[in-house]
């Protein structure tokens, strides 16, 4: 992404309070729960944080050259870290709830053992958060960017158009690859794009882009939800696997992303707004 020229103290008052609202907000939400990670910690607390976190490592990128680039490589050094902590944990709250809709026996045996899987993986993240806080890393994130020099409003407008165009490129290039091959790897690619590319319109929406992505946010997401729903259900079977589980437990699994992906290919064969131009 390239910016014009900034003129020295341009702020755009109407414009920048939103996105600068935007990043900080993802920044509280992120970092706000860690000390209640001490105590039990509910599924959805892990969920949002993880969201959160993804949410602002693309704002971040979004508009990255308003901010020093050293630093700017650090804080998201950290904040990829944090993401995959707390992947950890939510792949395993994931698989428990596919193994628990899926009954029958050998239930005990898995809930042991994620119980004990889930212990070890929260206890990493409560450690790299707890690292970070005492680093005083929320608040170096926070002020990285009240500092950064927001440009007037056309071009913090064209930096987002000209972003939301690069996330849409690689948007469809992985459509692409996807449709060739339709191997796992190529979905989980195209997965990763799409999230990319709704978090990157939510950012672009922040910063007065236009009412009109809220469409286009509501198709992307939807697709996302699709997904994600393939990819649950596919994990939850590599684990059980991996714990050897049983074969009827494994076999439902398979059954039920089988149904989740004839949902996503019939999405993708009646909608088409995901994907369309974003006007300017």
């Amino acid at each position: 992404m390239s910016l014009p020229p900034m003129r020295s103290g341009a702020v755009a008052r109407k414009s920048v309070r939103p996105i600068e609202g935007y990043l900080l907000e993802k920044t509280h939400r992120l970092f706000g729960p860690v000390p209640r990670l001490a105590g039990a910690v509910a599924p959805e607390v892990i969920h949002q944080m993880r969201v959160n976190s993804r949410r602002l490592r693309v704002g971040l990128r979004f508009f990255q050259r308003l901010f020093p680039a050293a630093e700017l490589r650090q804080v998201l050094r950290q904040l990829r870290r944090t993401t995959r902590a707390l992947g950890a944990v939510r792949t395993l709250d994931v698989n428990a709830q596919c193994i628990r809709r899926a009954g029958g026996a050998g239930g005990a045996m898995l809930a042991a053992r994620w119980q004990a899987d889930r212990a070890e993986a929260l206890a990493a993240a409560r450690e790299l958060l707890g690292m970070l806080r005492a680093s005083q890393f929320p608040a170096r994130v926070e002020t990285m960017i009240r500092a950064a020099r927001w440009p007037g409003e056309g071009q913090l407008r064209q930096a987002a158009a000209e972003q939301l165009r690069e996330l849409r490129q690689e948007l469809k290039k992985r459509y692409r690859q996807y449709r060739r091959e339709q191997s796992s790897h190529r979905f989980h690619q195209f997965r990763i794009a799409v999230k990319h590319y709704r978090y990157g319109l939510e950012a672009a929406a922040a910063a007065g882009l236009g009412g009109h992505l809220r469409s286009r946010i509501r198709a992307v997401e939807e697709l996302q939800d699709l997904m994600g729903a393939v990819h649950d259900f596919e994990v939850a079977r590599a684990y059980v696997r991996s714990v050897r589980g049983p074969a009827a437990m494994i076999d439902w699994l398979d059954t039920e992303q089988e149904k989740r992906y004839e949902l996503f290919k019939a999405f993708l064969k009646k909608e088409r707004l995901w994907m369309k131009k974003v006007k300017q």
